[in-house]
């Protein structure tokens, strides 16, 4: 019986996924396309976003976020990742005054061309598509004045050429007014079985300059393959219209002096209720990510 190689294609992707926080226990976990962070301006920020979840993109980084929210919100984005990996996702958010907020975000990644074998012989006889793909269903709500809490339910699902695996995780999140300028926010994903990366984030955002200056942090901990990282972020309000970006990630996985650092730049541009944002990162040793969302606020 024919039987797919796939153990490539995982490498590959784990290797991509964990590249900034490497360690020697990194793509322990299944379903790692979890993992790769979703918001072209989340990105941009050095993936610094839980403590600020200002968007519809704060069901993947922290559904709290979404009890903010003052309009319905809907997104579509696209990441062009390493080695042809993809990612496209969309995401829409609404509130209801008496019971919170509510939202949706399916995504989906494609890694096409991996290479089918016979076990047996090691023949290359096919070219396949493997995809991932999830849905999640959250939900926010302020319980006291100053701090939010939220969850999500997802399903995810794996096709991995003759094989399949799926699963159900829960995400669960707070956001905590600190003054009129500053937040935290705690987030912990992918609570599941073994096979899920769970995760911890937290994070902090602080207001200056009248608003026109934001700045972010994050820690970062992969709960199950124990790889971690810091971040900072800044974003610029140069107008009502264009908001540079920039950030820092740095993997404290690794023991050494030289741990893999990422940096991203991008930026954001407004039109009424219509935004742009788009973020790009590169790795110290991994080549460049990009990112693009389209946001709408009605």
């Amino acid at each position: 019986m024919k039987k797919i190689i796939i153990l490539s294609f995982a490498l590959a992707l784990n290797t991509v996924v964990f590249a900034s926080n490497i360690s020697d226990k990194s793509g322990t976990t299944g379903f790692a396309f979890l993992k790769i962070a979703q918001g072209a301006k989340a990105m941009a920020l050095g993936d610094s976003f839980c403590g600020l979840a200002d968007d519809v993109n704060a069901l993947y980084w922290n559904p709290a976020g979404i009890a903010n929210l003052n309009t319905r919100q809907a997104t579509a984005g696209h990441t062009l990742w390493l080695d042809s990996i993809s990612r496209s996702y969309v995401a829409y958010t609404f509130q209801n005054e008496k019971f919170g907020a509510f939202g949706l975000n399916v995504g989906v990644l494609s890694v096409p061309g991996i290479e089918g074998r016979i076990a047996e012989t090691d023949a290359a006889y096919d070219s396949l598509t493997v995809n991932s793909n999830s849905v999640e269903l959250g939900w926010g709500k302020k319980i006291f004045s100053k701090t939010a809490f939220g969850a999500g339910v997802k399903f995810a699902y794996e096709n991995l050429g003759n094989t399949s695996v799926s699963g159900g995780a829960l995400d669960i999140g707070a956001l905590h007014e600190i003054s009129e300028t500053a937040s935290l926010g705690l987030s912990l994903q992918n609570i599941g079985g073994q096979d899920f990366p769970m995760l911890l984030r937290l994070g902090a955002s602080k207001r200056m300059m009248q608003d026109k200056l934001m700045l972010l942090g994050e820690y970062y901990n992969g709960l199950v393959d124990q790889t971690s990282s810091l971040s900072v972020g800044g974003e610029y309000k140069a107008n009502n219209i264009l908001y540079p970006r920039l950030g820092v990630k740095y993997g404290l996985s690794n023991v050494s002096a030289d741990a893999p650092i990422s940096v991203s730049v991008g930026f954001g541009l407004v039109f009424n209720k219509y935004q742009f944002d788009y973020g790009y990162k590169v790795y110290e040793d991994f080549g460049g990510i990009h990112q693009l969302d389209f946001l709408v606020k009605f």
